[in-house]
């Protein structure tokens, strides 16, 4: 019981500094509330341009150039990985 009491006292004199801070710097405290209500909502536009029929084809889209992506990544370090060997192992053909 003592520590919800603790706790409460420590959220309590936060929100204090808080406020403090807020009266302080108020161009800023606007900025700020002004900036979150901007991520708010950008955040359900693109939520709501993701649900629509251009979002879905562009998440496909999306999806498969990262799965090609992802291919030529592996394709590439298959080809250094083979070449490096071959270097290693005195294999290597030169191109003279």
């Amino acid at each position: 019981m003592v520590e919800h009491v603790w706790i409460r006292n420590a959220e309590l004199r936060e929100q204090e500094l808080l406020e403090q801070w807020q009266r302080a710097h108020p161009l800023r405290t606007a900025l700020s509330k002004r900036l979150k209500y901007l991520r708010i909502r950008l955040t359900l536009a693109w939520r709501s341009f993701l649900a629509s029929p251009t979002g879905t084809e562009l998440q496909a889209r999306v999806a498969r150039w990262r799965a090609a992506l992802g291919s030529f990544q592996v394709a590439c370090v298959l080809a250094l990985t083979r070449r490096l060997g071959a270097v290693c192992r005195g294999e290597a053909q030169t191109l003279d």
